[in-house]
Parts: structure tokens; sequence; C-alpha cells
């Protein structure tokens, strides 16, 4: 079976480090590590929808939702990504799984990465 490809964006940060140079790699997933600035990534994720996981500013999301203009289910990747707790901290083994339709969106729009 071939692996899931997504991008994801993030800032440069050290906890992040092994995904960016691939000494951890997501199981079955074909990661695209794009390594920018949040500010950058906000705007390029709430004007295009650009990765299918992506750092969001809570208070984006929180201004969108209460003006109305949150993204939909529908316009979204319905993935979320997060890391097992059960693994150790030096090797976390991440899964993508896909969302049901009646589970409510997370807060980081089209998709959410937290370990």
């Amino acid at each position: 079976m071939s692996k899931l490809r997504l991008t994801f964006a993030c800032g440069p940060y050290d906890r992040t480090l092994a995904l960016r140079d691939g000494s951890v790699q997501p199981e079955g997933i074909e990661l695209n590590y794009i390594a920018s600035q949040p500010p950058d990534i906000f705007w390029r994720m709430l004007q295009f929808n650009e990765f299918e996981i992506s750092e969001m500013s809570l208070s984006n999301y929180a201004t969108l939702v209460s003006t109305g203009k949150a993204p939909s289910e529908s316009t979204s990747s319905k993935r979320s990504m997060s890391c097992s707790r059960a693994s150790p901290t030096s090797s976390p083994k991440l899964r993508a799984r896909r969302q049901s339709p009646s589970m409510p969106m997370p807060c980081c729009v089209a998709g959410s990465i937290a370990c």
C-alpha cells in the first residue's frame, strides 16, 4: 500500500527537528515538512488552505469562529495527526487518522499536530 502524502507547515522548532531532518518518519506517511515562520503559515493556511497539517494561531481561529467565517468540514482535509504518548520521547510514533464526520473540527482549522 502506498504511503499517505501530507504537507506539514510548522515553525523551525527544536521539538520538531526530528520530523524536519527525517530522523523520525511517521509510519505510513510521506511527510513533506515545510519550515516557515508562523505568521506566514497562518496567512497561507487561512487564505489558501495550503497544507494538510499546519500550526495555527488560536486567536486567528477564534476570530474566524466569532465572525462566522471559520472553515467548515467540507473545506478542510478532515485529517489530524498525533503522537502516541506510549512511545518513548526519543522516537514518537505518529499516525494519521480520518476524523469521523460527526466529530467537531480541531481548533487548528484543517489539521492538527499535538505531542
